[in-house]
């Protein structure tokens, strides 16, 4: 048995390494979802109705006056453009079939709102009118 094993050990490891790499192929969405963010699918983690705010910001803030749907939106910034990217993350969410939990819609743009948007489009900051275009 053991000279069996020592005479086949090269293609059983590459059998298995192909075996490995087809799994993660087929849950790439769920196994970046768990590794990147693994609070999102503990049972209770997804936001239905009023939110608390847990983001925390750490730039500055873009009053929603000046705002327009070419405006780069980034952490920190807050307001109704910030509010309408959030319920436009979670249909794309959705959309795509991520593991994610869904996010307040709390206009502040946040830590979860990025991850959301990294997820999704490998970005840390958008406009409503390019996310858009990744939409379609």
């Amino acid at each position: 048995m053991k000279e069996n094993i020592q005479k086949h050990k090269v293609p059983l490891i590459v059998g298995t390494l192909i075996i490995v790499a087809l799994l993660i192929y087929v849950y790439q969405n769920k196994l970046a979802s768990f590794f990147l963010y693994p609070g999102a699918n503990a049972p209770g983690s997804i936001t239905t109705g009023a939110a608390v705010n847990t983001n925390v910001s750490n730039s500055s803030n873009n009053s929603s006056s000046s705002l327009t749907n070419d405006t780069v939106l980034k952490k920190g910034d807050q307001g109704d453009k910030v509010g309408e990217l959030q319920s436009l993350l979670n249909k794309g969410l959705v959309k795509a079939g991520v593991g994610y939990a869904t996010l307040a819609v709390d206009e502040s743009f946040g830590s979860k709102t990025e991850g959301a948007l990294y997820l999704l489009t490998g970005k840390k900051s958008i406009s409503i009118n390019e996310f858009n275009t990744f939409l379609k």
